[in-house]
């Protein structure tokens, strides 16, 4: 059975003098250990990036500046999109989701992952997605 796509808030403190923190716990605030973190930026809005889905890879993305429109789908034919704006939400994203993202011209994407990064773990083909057996 697939896990759901959710939004999770993070804690945060905001102190007006000082600003504001953010705090993201593995296991707390996402639902998986943290095994690596990357971002995206400088994307022109006109490219779509994503276009694949993982295997065993779980993930959370976070817009940390502008709009991401997140579009995701399952092999079973459930299709939602999201759009991400606030860097205390993020967006988690389980296996078997097919995710396709769309920038804003200032957007900073902050993504969350739970293994190291392995080349064979990403379905690339959408027609082999569909199928569901990977």
């Amino acid at each position: 059975m697939f896990k759901e796509i959710q939004l999770l808030t993070f804690d945060q403190q905001l102190d007006p003098s000082f600003g504001v923190d953010k705090f993201i716990h593995s296991q707390h605030n996402v639902p998986f250990e943290i095994r690596r973190i990357y971002w995206t930026y400088q994307t022109p809005p006109e490219v779509i990036r994503g276009h694949h889905a993982h295997k065993r890879l779980e993930q959370v993305l976070v817009a940390i500046h502008g709009n991401i429109v997140v579009h995701t789908e399952f092999p079973h034919g459930k299709k939602q999109s999201t759009t991400l704006h606030r860097s205390d939400v993020g967006l988690f994203i389980p296996t078997h989701c097919w995710h396709t993202l769309e920038f804003s011209a200032d957007a900073v994407l902050m993504v969350m992952a739970s293994q190291e990064y392995e080349a064979d773990e990403y379905v690339r083909d959408y027609n082999v997605f569909l199928t569901g057996a990977f």
